[in-house]
């Protein structure tokens, strides 16, 4: 790992290991990647109560597998390169937040948009959850 992640701790890297399981499965399972819409994964059937049933897993050599790697590699680098991006670009606002919740510990979507604007939170998909440090 490059010494830039030096500063992980648990939850960050609870974040990681979720981030490289969906960068996998968009590879393996959903044809997500240069390698082509190819289902990577383990196969499965349904059994009589309509539950997946797994059968063998799917067989690919070292040279797929390193094929599949780099393409999770270039998912989660190209996922935290946007990130950070995003973070630097709004680092204003990030601060803002963070200095609400360590005086307030929780925010409700309105205290929240009093600090970063309702236009931020029309951009999002989906409704917000209360915001806690």
């Amino acid at each position: 790992m490059k010494q830039r992640h030096a500063w992980l701790n648990v939850g960050a890297a609870n974040d990681i290991d979720n981030a490289t399981s969906l960068a996998r499965r968009m590879v393996m399972d959903f044809g997500m990647s240069s390698l082509g819409p190819v289902d990577w994964g383990p196969q499965y059937d349904l059994d009589e109560m309509g539950r997946a049933r797994y059968m063998e897993p799917v067989q690919v050599s070292p040279e797929m597998q390193a094929k599949i790697d780099k393409e999770v590699g270039k998912i989660l680098e190209s996922a935290y390169k946007e990130a950070s991006l995003l973070l630097k670009k709004q680092r204003k606002l990030l601060d803002k937040v963070a200095q609400a919740l360590i005086d307030q510990e929780t925010l409700d979507r309105d205290e929240f948009e009093k600090i970063v604007g309702s236009k931020v939170l029309a951009k999002s998909n989906g409704p917000m959850r209360t915001a806690t440090s």
